[in-house]
């Protein structure tokens, strides 16, 4: 009610009718059920609001299902991706329109929300009626952050095509769809090259790097902290969301 997700009412018959029809169930006990959804409690990330993950889900459904796109084609997202990396140098306010708009001409509705308290949601792929919905959280407020959930999901797409719901969380552990979103974000080779040929410590040295990638400098300085290279106390300026 807070977020204005459902109307806010004192009165306890009107909660419950309130709360059925923003999740499309004729009963509460069958909320956890519509989603099917096998939650991972990660113990090192405290415990996990499964209500509130399905809040979250239901909140993505309902705004991309309204969304209209044309038919999801693999191999238009994949046509884009130079396109969709570019953008991560733009302020994010202005960027979100363009993704979308970019994202509705591959069959994607794209939707971005703020972050709801236990959930540890970064962000999540449902498919409705053939069209996958990509929803991206504003957990972090990390420039690298938001772009690397963002092409997780991308990748996930390519990868796997029709699934029914995936939710990357914080801290997932390295799978397939995590190094092609780490190499269509930044190109492993040209990574490489950079990390053994330059001084990457350096603020100028990767803001070049990121120039000649086409990516914002902050995506460069997260993936050298995420790979050890460099202290997560180095160039936090690079990182912040704007």
């Amino acid at each position: 009610a807070n977020l204005n997700w459902v109307t806010a009412t004192k009165n306890k018959a009107e909660q419950i009718q309130e709360s059925r029809s923003y999740y499309g169930v004729s009963n509460l006990t069958l909320i956890e059920d519509s989603y099917q959804v096998a939650f991972r409690k990660q113990k090192q990330l405290g415990p996990i609001s499964d209500l509130g993950v399905i809040a979250w889900l239901r909140k993505a459904e309902l705004d991309g299902i309204h969304m209209n796109t044309l038919d999801f084609a693999s191999k238009n997202l994949e046509a884009t991706i130079p396109e969709l990396r570019n953008l991560s140098t733009a302020p994010i306010d202005q960027v979100i329109p363009i993704l979308q708009k970019i994202c509705s001409e591959c069959g994607i509705a794209l939707v971005v929300l703020p972050y709801l308290a236990k959930t540890y949601i970064c962000g999540a792929t449902i498919w409705r009626k053939k069209k996958p919905i990509v929803a991206i959280s504003s957990r972090g407020k990390r420039i690298d952050t938001f772009w690397f959930t963002l092409f997780h999901e991308f990748a996930h797409l390519l990868l796997h095509g029709v699934n029914h719901i995936h939710i990357h969380y914080e801290h997932d552990a390295e799978d397939e769809a995590n190094a092609l979103a780490t190499d269509l974000l930044v190109p492993d080779d040209l990574y490489r090259d950079f990390v053994e040929k330059r001084p990457y410590q350096q603020k100028q040295e990767i803001t070049g790097f990121a120039r000649s990638v086409g990516v914002a400098p902050g995506i460069i300085v997260g993936r050298l902290q995420h790979d050890g290279l460099l202290a997560h106390s180095s160039h936090r300026d690079l990182l912040e969301l704007r």
